[in-house]
């Protein structure tokens, strides 16, 4: 077998859950990631797209759509302070998310 170099891979040691209730629909909401986030993952508790992105109001404008029973999920990261905004057209749903440090 080859040898894998892990001298890249970042280590995460724990997650954090987030359940953020978008009440309303077409509304955005945010939740800030923990500094020096490693990994995440997000998706929807109900079978709904949401529009996400990085950046305070563009989630209805520059986003990406996160589709009914999916999951986005990024690793190897190195984030600072970073903030998922999302909004979804039903209202009352919610987005899942666990952070790894």
């Amino acid at each position: 077998f080859p040898s894998h170099d892990t001298t890249d891979c970042k280590i995460a040691t724990t997650g954090t859950i987030y359940n953020k209730t978008m009440t309303l629909a077409d509304t955005e909401y945010s939740q800030a990631l923990p500094t020096n986030c490693k990994a995440f993952t997000i998706q929807c508790r109900g079978n709904y797209d949401v529009l996400w992105c990085f950046t305070n109001g563009a989630s209805g404008t520059t986003y990406m759509t996160l589709k009914a029973g999916m999951n986005y999920y990024e690793n190897r990261l190195e984030l600072g302070a970073y903030t998922i905004y999302a909004q979804c057209a039903t209202a009352g749903q919610v987005l899942e998310i666990i952070a790894y440090t």
